[in-house]
């Protein structure tokens, strides 16, 4: 959500398809700021059901959104971070973003970084995959400077919300 608060995080999972994805153990999403050394596991999945068109929300600790989280976090996420989404240990999406002030040299990014302002304030904004909103979240060029939006505040969506295409 942008928050300066460690663990206010969360990451929406979204399903274009048009039958189930069920995350198992096989799934997991891990995230390494641009200091560490490492990629950490933050969530594995545990067999839960993502029907067509619907979205996933895995949330941090203190996390308090206006949707419930499906899922939460094993630990939160810097404000300067690669993330990445595996199944069975290969990369199936990955996000770079921060303030620009860093580089990513060896993390796992799809092209440039997302870059935003005013990392040290406490703003409720997210970075949603395009088109966005009632319109879905699925364009995926492969260059996630052109495939995100930065809103605000956040409008995070789980598994109750509506589906979209």
């Amino acid at each position: 959500d942008g928050s300066a608060q460690f663990g206010a995080d969360f990451i929406e999972l979204f399903n274009p398809g048009t039958t189930s994805v069920t995350l198992t153990s096989a799934w997991t999403i891990e995230s390494r700021s641009e200091t560490a050394g490492s990629y950490n596991i933050r969530f594995t999945g545990s067999g839960q059901v993502v029907p067509p068109g619907a979205h996933f929300l895995i949330v941090g600790s203190t996390y308090s959104g206006a949707v419930a989280g499906d899922a939460p976090f094993a630990s939160g996420i810097t404000e300067e971070s690669s993330v990445v989404v595996r199944n069975n240990g290969v990369v199936v999406d990955a996000v770079c973003f921060g303030c620009g002030t860093n580089n990513f040299t060896d993390h796992v990014c799809e092209g440039p970084i997302i870059t935003y302002t005013g990392c040290s304030n406490n703003i409720n904004r997210s970075f949603e995959r395009k088109p966005g909103g009632a319109l879905g979240n699925c364009i995926d060029t492969g260059d996630n400077a052109a495939d995100f939006n930065e809103i605000t505040p956040s409008n995070p969506q789980n598994l109750a919300s509506p589906p979209t295409p």
